[in-house]
């Protein structure tokens, strides 16, 4: 499963990060394990032993995301900033879009599912200017990118983000400059 997040984080050269499927959201050691490889990996001055809390670190911005049979992170210096979401594809239902996606939005979409990876991703990435909801958010401007779907999110700061299916996960990586 290494491929297609390559794929993503190496569209953004300055991006680091890590997927694996032991990662899983089935694994209770999934927050200490991924913990653990952004510190061996940027050797950040803060603690990151407290599992009940998303890293905030001063250098870099981060993002984990795991589901059922695949995590990881991904990091970039600040002040750019950095998210990144994994769903199991089949689990995306067309009432959850409808919920959290205009007909618009839904429309455009190459597959309507890569919006809701694309909308956590950004929501992630905008860290402390978080909307109250991500249904605040709005994505456009599909672009075929090789194998991925470029995507921004509309109405906000320079960002951009990949969204690509793979081997049943949906993986979304969202960069905001």
């Amino acid at each position: 499963m290494a491929d297609p997040f390559r794929r993503l984080i190496e569209a953004f050269p300055e991006v680091r990060g890590e997927c694996l499927s032991q990662w899983s959201s089935e694994n209770p050691l999934t927050r200490k394990l991924i913990r653990n490889s952004i510190q061996e990996n940027l050797n950040p001055a803060e603690d990151l032993s407290d599992l009940g809390q998303t890293p905030d670190l001063k250098q870099w911005s981060t993002s984990i995301s795991h589901a059922r049979g695949l995590g990881g992170w991904v990091a970039v210096k600040r002040p750019a900033r950095i998210g990144f979401d994994i769903e199991v594809a089949d689990r995306i239902k067309p009432s959850t879009l409808e919920r959290v996606c205009s007909v618009a939005e839904i429309a455009a979409a190459p597959d309507p599912r890569f919006l809701w990876c694309a909308k956590e991703a950004l929501y992630k990435a905008l860290e402390h200017e978080q909307p109250v909801a991500v249904t605040q958010l709005t994505i456009g401007e599909w672009r075929r990118n090789n194998e991925s779907w470029e995507f921004q999110g509309l109405a906000l700061t320079r960002n951009r983000g990949l969204v690509s299916l793979d081997g049943g996960f949906i993986l979304s990586v969202c960069y905001v400059d």
